[in-house]
């Protein structure tokens, strides 16, 4: 049986090799495994976390794949989990899928209150000293604020925080969070009509994944 150590990595791997190159159905499968794994773990916080993290991973594929209801079902227990953990970056990270999830159900002021909630969470954790997943957190949770005001058709509000989120991402040189605000301002230049803007934000784009 593998150690935590070891399905923490194998998870790592599974987003990077699978979910993040579109294979959503491959990585559902090999998450779903994992977690049955994980099961068999003695009862720890770690344990806690690493469950957390696995069912957020399947709840975000959920997600992708369309499966609404069930990934918005797994997200609460994967909260649960983080709950358990006490680790609040982790907690933080699965209230964005779950803001995501309610923005996909246009239920926006429940998104907007998850929103709120991982911000502080963040913000917690990153004020007692430099904490990477929580200023990235942080940064990633404006994008998604701006994306819900950007459907709600407050798209000054958007712009603004979406240039917030950018500052922050850059600051820790996250290039995906970099690459995705500068897509958010596209967008939002594009309803604006701001053509120059959005020719600009996409050229950072092209330049940005020529790096990746």
């Amino acid at each position: 049986m593998k150690d935590i150590k070891n399905l923490s990595e194998h998870l790592e791997n599974i987003l990077w090799s699978l979910e993040v190159k579109g294979e959503l159905q491959k990585a559902r499968e090999r998450y779903i495994e994992a977690l049955e794994e994980i099961k068999e773990l003695p009862e720890s916080k770690e344990k806690f976390k690493l469950m957390s993290f696995c069912l957020l991973r399947i709840a975000n594929v959920e997600n992708a794949l369309g499966n609404i209801e069930n990934a918005e079902k797994i997200s609460k227990e994967a909260f649960e989990y983080a709950t358990k953990s006490e680790e609040k970056v982790n907690q933080g990270q699965v209230l964005l899928v779950l803001a995501s999830i309610y923005n996909t159900k246009r239920k926006f002021k429940k998104a907007l209150t998850c929103i709120q909630n991982a911000k502080h969470l963040f913000k917690e954790t990153s004020k007692d000293g430099e904490n990477f997943d929580a200023i990235q957190g942080y940064g990633w949770s404006l994008l998604l604020e701006a994306n819900i005001l950007f459907n709600m058709e407050e798209i000054q509000k958007a712009e603004s925080i979406t240039k917030e989120a950018l500052k922050i991402l850059k600051d820790i040189n996250n290039t995906p969070g970099i690459i995705r605000a500068y897509e958010v301002l596209a967008k939002i230049y594009e309803k604006l009509d701001m053509l120059e803007e959005k020719r600009r934000a996409e050229k950072e784009i092209k330049i940005l994944k020529e790096r990746v």
